[in-house]
C-alpha cells in the first residue's frame, strides 16, 4: 500500500464519444444495502476548503472529513499488482446477493493485456498524521478485504475501449466470517438509465499533484450535468490519476458510472466514464451470487420542469478547401451549450449535402478545426443539439462557409 502509485488513465478523444452505442435495455435501478454489522451516524461530508469550476461543467469539488462515516464508508482505496507494479485505485463497494461485490474501473483489473494480481479493497481509507513531522500512516476503518474473483467485460480485456471500462471483483469475507456487507453499506446500482441526472463522485486522485496527494478522498457534485455520447458520460471533476474506477452517483444512492478516463488537454475539468447498458448488467449479473429478480421496468430518469431551450450560432471559415474551422456560440450566454458541441461538416454534390470526415467536437471555447480533402464545392458545418443537461437544451445551428466556397 505504501508502495502504490496510480495507473494512468485512458486517454479519451472525439472518436470515443462518437463510438458504437454499447446495448441498452429496460431500466434498472437497484437498491443499495445498511451494514448489519455496526451503526453509523450519518455524515455531514467535507466542510475542508471547495474548488468550484463553471466551466465547460459547474461543479464543486471537497475533501471528505471523515470517509468512515456514511454513506461514504462505501468508498474506498483499490489497491494491486499491474504488471509487476503496485498500483491505487478506487473502488465503491455495491448491493448484490452475496453482499461481497466491489465496482471499478476495468483498467484498475485489466490492463495491457496483464490481470491484476493481490487486489484488496479498503474502505473508507484514509491516511493520517501521526506525528509532527508530518509522517503519515495507513487507516484502514473497516479492515483490508482481499479480491477472489475479478471480472471485466471482453470488449474491455481485448480492445481496451474506454466505452468498456468498468469492472468488479467479489472479495473474500474477514478474519470473523463478516461479508463486506456486513461490516460497511453498500451503494445501489443502476443500468440503462437516461443519463441526464446530476452526478456525484467519489475517488482518491493522487495528479493534479499541486492539488491532490492520493491520501484522502474527495468527492465532485456536477450541476447541470448528464452529457453523453453514444457510449460515455461526461461530468465536471479535476480529479485525475488515482482516482480511477471511482463510483459516480445518481440521486444520492445509485452507481450509474465510473472515472474511465479523461483529456484536460482538450476538455479540461471535465472527467469521462462509461455508459452502464446491457454489457454491465450482465456483468454485474456474473459476479453478484444469486439470481433475484429485479423490479422490472423501474424509473429511467427522475420527473423535471421542461427543458429550456438556447439557441446556437455556428460559423465556418473555409481555406483553399483544406483547412475548415469556426466556433459555435450562445448568444445568451449559455456555455454548456458550447464547450464539446458535436459538429458535422457537410459538402454539396448533385444538389445534396453529403457528410465530410469524422464528427468534431468543439474545445471549451466553442472552436473546432480540422483539415480536409482537397474538393471545390459548397460546404456547410452543422452543430447538432448539444450534450444536455437535467434542465437545458441547445438549438441546432448551421453556417456556410464564409468566403462563400
Amino acid at each position: 500500500m505504501r508502495a502504490a502509485r496510480p495507473l494512468p488513465m485512458p486517454t479519451i478523444t472525439a472518436d470515443h464519444l462518437a463510438g458504437a452505442r454499447p446495448d441498452r435495455g429496460e431500466p434498472v435501478l437497484i437498491e443499495g444495502t445498511s451494514p448489519r454489522a455496526q451503526s453509523y451516524a450519518a455524515g455531514s461530508g467535507g466542510e475542508a476548503e471547495s474548488w468550484a469550476s463553471r466551466t465547460p461543467i459547474p461543479f464543486t469539488r471537497t475533501e471528505v472529513m471523515d470517509p468512515s462515516e456514511l454513506p461514504y464508508a462505501a468508498h474506498g482505496m483499490i489497491f494491486g499488482t499491474s504488471r509487476g507494479l503496485d498500483f491505487a485505485c478506487s473502488g465503491t463497494a455495491i448491493t448484490s446477493d452475496n453482499r461481497s461485490v466491489v465496482w471499478t474501473a476495468g483498467h484498475c483489473l485489466s490492463y495491457q493485456g496483464a490481470t491484476s494480481t493481490e487486489v484488496v479493497f479498503v474502505p473508507g481509507y484514509e491516511k493520517e498524521d501521526v506525528d509532527e513531522e508530518d509522517a503519515r500512516a495507513e487507516t484502514a476503518p473497516f479492515g483490508v478485504w482481499p479480491a477472489a474473483e475479478l471480472r471485466v467485460p471482453s470488449e474491455w480485456k481485448q480492445y481496451e475501449s474506454p466505452l468498456y471500462d468498468f469492472g468488479a471483483f467479489r472479495v473474500l469475507p474477514n478474519s470473523a466470517g463478516a461479508l463486506l456487507g456486513d461490516v460497511v453499506p453498500a451503494r445501489g446500482i443502476a443500468f440503462n438509465q437516461h443519463p441526464t441526472e446530476a452526478l456525484q463522485s467519489f475517488g482518491y486522485p493522487a495528479m493534479p499533484s499541486d492539488k491532490f496527494d492520493g491520501d484522502h478522498m474527495q468527492t465532485c457534485i456536477s450541476q447541470g450535468t448528464g452529457r453523453v455520447w453514444d457510449g460515455m458520460v461526461a461530468m465536471g471533476c479535476d480529479m485525475e490519476q488515482g482516482s480511477s474506477g471511482g463510483g459516480w452517483i445518481m440521486r444520492e444512492g445509485y452507481l450509474t458510472s465510473n472515472v474511465s478516463g479523461g483529456n484536460m488537454r482538450v476538455w479540461p475539468n471535465m472527467a469521462f466514464g462509461p455508459y452502464l447498458g446491457d454489457a454491465a448488467k450482465a456483468l454485474y449479473d456474473a459476479i453478484r451470487g444469486g439470481a433475484a429478480v429485479y423490479p422490472q421496468p423501474t424509473p429511467a430518469s427522475p420527473v423535471t420542469v421542461p427543458p429550456k431551450t438556447h439557441r446556437m450560432r455556428v460559423t465556418l471559415n473555409l481555406r483553399n478547401h483544406l483547412l475548415a474551422s469556426g466556433r459555435v456560440t450562445a448568444p445568451d450566454g449559455f456555455s454548456a451549450c458550447v464547450a464539446t458541441a458535436p459538429v458535422r461538416l457537410l459538402r454539396k454534390r448533385d444538389g445534396v449535402h453529403y457528410p465530410v470526415g469524422k464528427l468534431l467536437f468543439t474545445d471549451a471555447e466553442g472552436r473546432f478545426s480540422t483539415r480536409l480533402r482537397d474538393r471545390k464545392g459548397s460546404y456547410i458545418a452543422v452543430v447538432a443539439e448539444s450534450p444536455f443537461d437535467l434542465s437545458n437544451r441547445c438549438r441546432q445551428a448551421v453556417a456556410f462557409d464564409r468566403h462563400g466556397h
